[in-house]
Formats: structure tokens, C-alpha cells, sequence
């Protein structure tokens, strides 16, 4: 197996770095969102005629309830033909990754963390090089030996 030369200090390090850029561009976009709406929403402003009623959305993630319950004209209507798509992908993805969550939670879960016990340091260390072992591997196909009939 390849060895990964990363250290956990240099991911550390790199998680950290990233979250302050990530922080830097949120805290721009949230100043130029307050102080300059005209570049943020353009046709709100220059076309105020245009610019459909707002969504009936009170919190944080109420848009969640009105993806699901708001007709497809309407949302045509508020926000056009291009939203309509992007929110039925989302409908999509959301039915899809539930589905799988549940047969992840109530079948594979279960499966591997009954493996077979033999998921320990020795046999992980063969089978991943480097990496440490942590309780996260019982919940994975390492904890499973080769040739059970849980396979």
C-alpha cells in the first residue's frame, strides 16, 4: 500500500486554514450583502415591477416545508423555470439519501459492527498501512473477516 505522508498535525493545520478562509469569504459576502443589496439583487432594485412576492418562508429552514408542499407553477411563478429544477434535484437527492440512510442505520450498521470481533489494531494496520486504528472501524467492512457468511 501507498503511505500517505500527510501527519495529523499537517491536516489539523489545513482544516484550521481552510475554516479561516472559509470565515474570511462568509464575513465578506455577509458585509457586502448589508451594505450594498443593489449588487446582491439587482432586479429587486431596478425592476422592482418584476420581482415576484416573496416565498412564505418564517425561519431558518422553513424553505425545507415549502419545496415540498409548493406546486411547481408557483414555484415558477416566484422564482422562474431554473429554481423549479434546482429545488426537484434537491427533492430528488433528499428522497435518495433518505432511503439509504435508513438501509445504512438498519442493515449495514448492524452487519459490520457484529462482524466477526476481529477488528483489532494487528489485522487493520495490515490492511490500511498507516492509519490508526479507532472505533469508527467497527462500523466498516474491516471488521468483517474474508470468507464469513455475513459477506
Amino acid at each position: 500500500l501507498h503511505e500517505s505522508s500527510m501527519s495529523f498535525s499537517t491536516m489539523i493545520m489545513l482544516v484550521f486554514t481552510m475554516s479561516t478562509v472559509l470565515l474570511i469569504f462568509l464575513s465578506c459576502f455577509y458585509h457586502n450583502q448589508k451594505t450594498s443589496p443593489l449588487f446582491i439583487s439587482p432586479r429587486r432594485h431596478r425592476l422592482p415591477k418584476l420581482v415576484p412576492p416573496p416565498l412564505p418562508v418564517d425561519g431558518y429552514f422553513s424553505w425545507v416545508k415549502v419545496i415540498f408542499y409548493l406546486s411547481d407553477e408557483e414555484i415558477i411563478h416566484r422564482v422562474g423555470y431554473d429554481s423549479l429544477i434546482f429545488l426537484r434535484f434537491h427533492r430528488l437527492a433528499l428522497r435518495c439519501i433518505v432511503k439509504m440512510s435508513v438501509f445504512s442505520f438498519v442493515v449495514l450498521l448492524p452487519l459490520n459492527f457484529t462482524g466477526s470481533g476481529h477488528a483489532n489494531g494487528q489485522d487493520i494496520k495490515e490492511y490500511v498501512g498507516s492509519l490508526f486504528f479507532t472505533d469508527f472501524l467497527r462500523f466498516t467492512m474491516a471488521n468483517v473477516m474474508a470468507g464469513s457468511f455475513k459477506l
